[in-house]
C-alpha cells in the first residue's frame, strides 16, 4: 500500500464502518457472501456431476456459475444471484449482441468455464495457467474478472478473491498500480488484494466494523467507496468554491474566446477541483519542436486524461506559463496562482 494513502484510507474506513454496515443495503451486505458462497458451491457440485453423467451443461453452466443482478427475471429462471453480479439479463444474447460469441460456440464457452473453475478449485497454483489458456481460446472474449472470480471465491475463499469494477479500481488506488480487469490480470490482482487486505486488517477490524471475512470487509468497502460515496467520480463541471473563484475562470475563459473554450474550461475546472480536494497537481507544457502545441494534463500521472490543442498564441497569455521542453508548469486561477509548481513529467 503507498505510503500517503494510510491516513487517507483509515480516515475513509471510519466513514465507512459508521456510515454503510447499519443501513438495510449495508446488512444485507454484510449476510449476501456466506449465503451465495453456499449456494455457488451447491451450483458447482450440481454442474459438476451432471457432466460427469455426461450430460449437456452449457445452460447449467451460464446459470449456476455465473453472477447474475437480483431481477426477478433471473430469479424466475434460477440463476445464481450474486452481490458482486455482472450479468443483467440474457448473456447469450448479450455476448452475440455485441459480437463476441456466436451462437454455435456457446457449448465450447461453456466447456471452458467448467474446465478453468474445475482447474483452479483442485489446484488454485495452476491460476496463472488456467488465465492465460482461457483468454487464449478464440470464444472467451468478454469474460473478464467479474464474471469468473464469484464462482472461484464460493469455492476457495481463502485462496480466490472477488475482482470487479469497483474493488479493482479501490485496489489500483491504493497500490498505485494500474491493473486492468482482463482475466489475464486476475492472478496479480487477486495476489495484491491479499497483500491489502493482510497489511490493513487490524486497522479495519479496530473501527467497529461487522465481524466477517477481512476480505470481505475489504469488498464491502470497495463497493461502499465507488458505489455509494462515489469516490472516484470526476466533477468536471460541478461549480466551483468560493464563488468568487467560479466568476473569475468563466471571465478568463469568456476573454479568452475561441472553439477551444468548453475543452479548455472542463481541464481547467478538473484541476482547480483536484487542488482543492487533495493538492493533486495539473499540467500544462509547451512541445520544444513546436512552442505553438501545448500538451494539457490533469489529474494524477497514470493514465488519467491528456489532451493536445493547438493554437496560435496561449488563450489567456497573462495566466497560463510555460517552459519548453520536458517540463511543465502547474497552472490554476486565482487565488490558487500562488500553486505555481514546475515539474518533469
Amino acid at each position: 500500500m503507498l505510503k500517503n494513502k494510510r491516513s487517507e484510507f483509515a480516515r475513509l474506513f471510519q466513514e465507512f464502518t459508521n456510515s454503510y454496515p447499519s443501513t438495510p443495503d449495508g446488512v444485507h451486505h454484510v449476510t449476501a457472501y456466506e449465503e451465495q458462497r453456499r449456494e455457488g458451491r451447491r451450483n458447482f457440485d450440481t454442474v459438476v456431476e451432471a457432466a460427469d453423467r455426461g450430460e449437456v451443461v452449457t445452460d447449467l453452466v451460464l446459470l449456476k456459475l455465473l453472477p447474475y443482478y437480483d431481477f426477478a427475471g433471473n430469479l424466475q429462471k434460477g440463476a445464481w444471484v450474486h452481490i458482486a453480479p455482472a450479468i443483467r439479463g440474457n448473456v447469450t444474447d448479450w455476448f452475440q449482441s455485441k459480437g463476441w460469441t456466436k451462437a454455435e460456440d456457446w457449448p465450447c464457452v461453456a466447456e471452458a468455464i467448467l474446465n478453468f473453475v474445475r482447474r483452479c478449485n483442485e489446484d488454485p497454483r495452476e491460476l496463472p495457467a488456467a488465465c492465460r489458456e482461457f483468454s487464449q481460446l478464440p470464444y472467451s472474449k468478454g469474460f473478464q474478472t467479474g464474471m469468473l472470480t464469484p464462482i472461484l471465491n464460493a469455492l476457495r475463499p481463502d485462496d480466490f478473491l472477488i475482482i470487479n469494477y469497483k474493488s479493482r479500481h479501490t485496489i489500483n488506488y491504493l497500490s498505485g498500480e494500474s491493473y486492468s480487469l482482463s482475466l489475464m490480470d486476475y492472478p496479480i490482482l487477486n495476489a495484491t488484494e491479499h497483500e491489502l487486505v493482510e497489511e490493513l486488517a487490524e486497522n479495519m477490524k479496530e473501527t467497529g466494523a461487522p465481524e466477517m471475512r477481512d476480505a470481505d470487509l475489504f469488498d464491502m468497502f470497495s463497493h461502499w467507496l465507488v458505489a455509494v460515496k462515489k469516490y472516484f467520480d470526476k466533477p468536471w463541471l460541478k461549480p466551483l468554491t468560493p464563488p468568487n473563484l467560479e466568476a473569475e475562470l468563466q471571465q478568463i475563459l469568456n476573454a479568452g474566446g475561441g472553439k477551444e473554450q468548453n475543452l479548455l474550461s472542463s481541464i481547467f475546472r478538473r484541476a482547480v477541483l483536484l487542488h482543492q480536494k487533495s493538492n493533486t497537481e495539473g499540467f500544462l507544457g509547451a512541445q520544444a519542436h513546436d512552442p505553438a502545441k501545448f500538451s494539457i494534463m490533469v489529474g494524477n500521472l497514470w493514465k488519467i486524461n491528456i489532451y493536445s490543442v493547438q493554437w496560435g498564441r496561449p488563450i489567456v497569455p497573462s495566466s497560463i506559463e510555460t517552459t519548453h521542453g520536458a517540463r511543465s508548469v502547474f497552472w490554476c486561477p486565482k487565488p490558487y496562482s500562488t500553486s505555481l509548481v514546475s515539474t518533469t513529467l
